[in-house]
């Protein structure tokens, strides 16, 4: 069975993209266009990975983590921050709220997120 990975961006183009190389590698995905969105799928479907941008619409990446990690049933999702977000204070941030990593978008190649993913999913 293969793993479930949820993309959460409010970019079209890039879900399509992380969706269709993470597809290609096996992984089945779904996406999110904002964060009320992503919470609703997390909460309705099981997820193994989610990778999690910060700023969007209705609910930003944080907001949305910080609801993962409170609910029972989304607490041990992995989840990736993926942002353009640069700084520490996002890194700090997303890592005292429960991200399991943060990836600046503009500096993730395609196959890094793929091997990166299969090793946080290993």
């Amino acid at each position: 069975m293969s793993k479930k990975i949820l993309i959460v961006d409010d970019e079209q183009d890039l879900v399509t993209l992380f969706s269709d190389i993470l597809q290609s590698a096996g992984f089945e995905t779904r996406a999110a266009m904002d964060g009320s969105e992503a919470l609703a799928l997390a909460q309705s479907e099981n997820f193994d990975l989610i990778l999690l941008d910060i700023k969007m619409p209705k609910l930003d990446g944080f907001e949305v983590l910080k609801a993962l990690r409170e609910d029972q049933k989304t607490r041990n999702i992995k989840v990736i921050m993926l942002s353009n977000m640069q700084g520490q204070g996002y890194i700090d941030s997303a890592t005292s709220l429960g991200a399991d990593d943060y990836w600046y978008k503009m500096n993730t190649h395609l196959l890094d997120l793929v091997q990166k993913v299969k090793a946080l999913l290993a």
